[in-house]
């Protein structure tokens, strides 16, 4: 199949395209600028305003569209909302529609589990048939998105798939991860003994096997799937499995979390509360059982990709 990709200058897209070479696609990735001394890479500039997807979408059987404004930690004012609503809104309609009036067959969309919340109770877990409850710009962002592609979807002969993952690491990953396996790395004890919570996240190789997974299953066609490597993390196992690769003593000692909570608030970091404290589980179950699909790589060999 012939498929384009866009936002080819992130992490996933990367490890994506890498992927589906392998399996004999052809690819033209789409990216804000030109990041490969390669044909198969097409500088758009700024997605918020281009508009000429027609010229790249005459032969595409398949979009994959990764492209997105993500979320930036705190952000809630007017200004990131209407910043949100151009990228992952606006622009994502401009190219679906443009993809379903070129014949594109299927239109495959990375969203997010913001869409169904931010924080779940440990031992229950967000569903794709929850009622959405995005609780910031971004989450809502997505969910308009899903929203527009789904009423485009059902006014053509576009197929849509709808793909909603947590916290996604791997390779190349950045941001409040990549902050925290430099912390395990550091090896000083750590006070993060008394940790219970549990987070899904998702390997990025696990990600890209669903994508590719969904381009030609049947089954995938007008779904929301939610995927996670199935396995719950808490802080704790995260800076076990770092350390426990680079051959280093775990090193974590018990502190009461609630003074931990109290320590953070009063220095500002409420966001690093929250993440290092709270769960989010997902039940992916109807993704199993809808695709035939489960995760094949686990945390310890996603990191060990990162680390060696």
């Amino acid at each position: 199949m012939k498929i384009l990709i866009t936002g080819a200058n992130g992490f996933v897209a990367n490890q994506l395209a890498l992927l589906l070479k392998t399996q004999g696609h052809q690819l033209l990735l789409t990216a804000r600028r030109d990041i490969q001394s390669t044909s198969a890479t097409v500088a758009t500039g700024d997605i918020d305003t281009f508009d000429n997807w027609e010229s790249y979408l005459s032969d595409i059987d398949v979009v994959i569209h990764l492209a997105a404004r993500v979320h930036q930690m705190g952000e809630q004012s007017d200004q990131a909302a209407f910043d949100y609503q151009r990228t992952n809104v606006d622009a994502t309609a401009r190219l679906a529609k443009a993809a379903a009036q070129c014949g594109v067959k299927r239109f495959i969309f990375l969203s997010t589990i913001k869409v169904n919340g931010e924080e779940t109770l440990k031992g229950k877990a967000f569903s794709a048939t929850d009622t959405p409850a995005p609780q910031d710009a971004y989450g809502e962002s997505k969910l308009q998105a899903e929203l527009v592609l789904k009423k485009l979807s059902a006014s053509s002969n576009m197929e849509l798939v709808i793909i909603r993952p947590p916290l996604v690491y791997g390779s190349g990953v950045k941001a409040n991860f990549l902050r925290l396996v430099d912390l395990a790395e550091g090896g000083m004890p750590l006070p993060f003994a008394g940790l219970s919570n549990c987070r899904d996240m998702v390997s990025v190789d696990n990600l890209c096997d669903i994508m590719a997974y969904c381009i030609d299953s049947p089954q995938a066609a007008g779904g929301i799937f939610l995927v996670s490597d199935g396995i719950a993390y808490s802080t704790a196992d995260i800076i076990k499995t770092v350390r426990s690769i680079l051959g280093l003593p775990h090193r974590l000692f018990y502190f009461p979390p609630s003074l931990l909570k109290v320590g953070l608030a009063s220095v500002g970091k409420k966001a690093m509360d929250e993440r290092l404290f709270g769960s989010l589980q997902i039940d992916m179950s109807a993704t199993v059982e809808t695709l035939g699909w489960s995760p094949k790589y686990t945390l310890e060999q996603t990191l060990k990709k990162m680390l060696t």
